[in-house]
């Protein structure tokens, strides 16, 4: 039936075109939901402290944690976020054994809370003299910054009530 009309063969050509997108558009808007769903952290909008720590792989790891230190300053000043190294701790071929950084701006714990884990890279490292493969870890945490500094026992109690009738008030709402 199809091979006899050239219209419903192009019909039907932008029946499906318009259905990948609709698809590909549904998708979309479930993603953004889910997320709306989630429920807000309040350490989203706060600063974070990055750690970043050699694992195994011996000197081949402190370069490669030097290798994601490097990576998150970049990918701060792209965003227009302050970036100050803490410390840093050197390995005997200037890789980094431990680092640590303060990384301000607007709601940057919120954007990559979810990126704290362990990375493994394998790879003919600098550090191989006959071309093996070699394996690499390092450790990579994202830290929320810690509130101000509670000054007396009645911040202190009073902090702590907020917070258990902040967990009551979330039951009830279950």
């Amino acid at each position: 039936m199809m091979a006899g009309c050239p219209e419903d063969k192009d019909m039907l050509d932008m029946a499906n075109e318009e259905l990948i997108r609709a698809m590909e558009e549904e998708k979309r808007l479930q993603n953004l939901l889910l997320k709306s769903l989630l429920p807000k952290d309040d350490a989203d909008e706060r600063d974070y402290i990055l750690e970043v720590g050699a694992g195994t792989g011996g000197e081949e790891a402190s370069l490669f944690a030097m290798d994601i230190f490097k990576m998150r300053v970049r990918f701060s000043q792209k965003n227009g976020w302050k970036f100050e190294a803490v410390d840093i701790m050197e390995s005997d071929l200037k890789g980094y054994k431990e680092a640590s950084a303060a990384i301000s701006g607007a709601d940057v714990f919120g954007k990559l809370k979810f990126e704290s884990g362990i990375h493994r890279l394998q790879r003919v490292p600098v550090t191989e003299k006959s071309g093996c493969v070699h394996m690499s870890s390092v450790s990579f945490a994202i830290l929320p910054q810690a509130d101000e500094m509670l000054n007396s026992v009645n911040d202190i109690q009073k902090y702590v009530i907020r917070k258990i009738l902040k967990i009551h008030h979330l039951r009830v709402l279950c």
